[in-house]
């Protein structure tokens, strides 16, 4: 596995471009928040719910997970359409979500943990009193959510250079149900119907059309594309060999056919 597939196993891979634009943002918002003290959200609000001196650890781990979950489904929502399916974009997501919610963590940390530095390090690291790293990234996890820092940076239109493979991802599962009724025709009996037979093909032929699109690719969709297209190929060719003269000529799935069949379910 190459290393770029490898780190987009974990983490959404931006452009340079993108890269750029959400490091001007955050640039910009950084200084709106240290010059002109401008905040998104009411600061004695922000304060309470950042960090509170009276909250136990058990809160502060609530804390955390609540702006987790938050983090990872704006996350998750913004980058799903440039994955072949949801197993990739969620651990690409959760590994991204993590990163976010620590940078968060360190800024406010640094700037507001002056009495203990490195606190957060050797808390980690030592494993002796957690309670300062939670706070912290129980902040960073809240600030993540709360910045409109975030919100633009992953939802950012300046990523239109990525393929959306949104088209595939709609078809997919209608696809796997036809499969899967194709599949169960020797216990059932029941063939497929001529609407049926013409609806495979339109799916067929929408799910080969986004990966032929022109965009660039995420790393582990650049190692998969051609996988899936010639596993969606073969069952074109073998759906049309079979439908001879309708639909309801096909009694099941083919020995011959079976491992393109899981090829697509796993790859889409």
């Amino acid at each position: 596995m190459a290393a770029d597939e490898l780190l987009n196993v974990l983490f959404y891979v931006p452009t340079k471009k993108d890269l750029l634009a959400n490091g001007l943002m955050f640039l910009c918002a950084a200084v709106l928040a240290a010059v002109f003290h401008y905040f998104p959200v009411d600061p004695a609000t922000l304060g309470a719910l950042v960090r509170d001196p009276a909250s136990s650890l058990h809160q502060n781990l609530l804390a955390l997970a609540i702006g987790g979950i938050v983090n990872y489904a704006i996350i998750f929502f913004a980058i799903d359409k440039f994955f072949l399916n949801s197993k990739e974009s969620a651990s690409a997501a959760l590994g991204t979500t993590v990163l976010i919610c620590m940078l968060y963590a360190v800024v406010w940390g640094g700037s507001h943990l002056h009495d203990r530095p490195w606190t957060m390090v050797l808390a980690w690291l030592h494993a002796r009193d957690v309670r300062p790293f939670v706070v912290a990234l129980r902040a960073g996890s809240i600030l993540a959510c709360l910045s409109s820092v975030p919100l633009k940076a992953w939802t950012f239109l300046g990523n239109q250079e990525f393929l959306d493979f949104s088209a595939l991802r709609k078809a997919a599962p209608e696809w796997k149900n036809l499969v899967k009724k194709i599949e169960d025709i020797p216990h059932t009996g029941v063939p497929l119907t001529a609407a049926e037979g013409d609806r495979m093909n339109a799916l067929l032929a929408a799910m080969l059309a986004a990966l032929a699109g022109i965009g660039r690719r995420q790393p582990v969709a650049r190692r998969d594309s051609p996988q899936l297209e010639g596993a969606l190929r073969n069952f074109q060719a073998w759906f049309a060999h079979e439908a001879v003269p309708s639909a309801a000529n096909i009694n099941g799935l083919g020995a011959g056919i079976r491992e393109d069949v899981r090829t697509i379910r796993q790859l889409s």
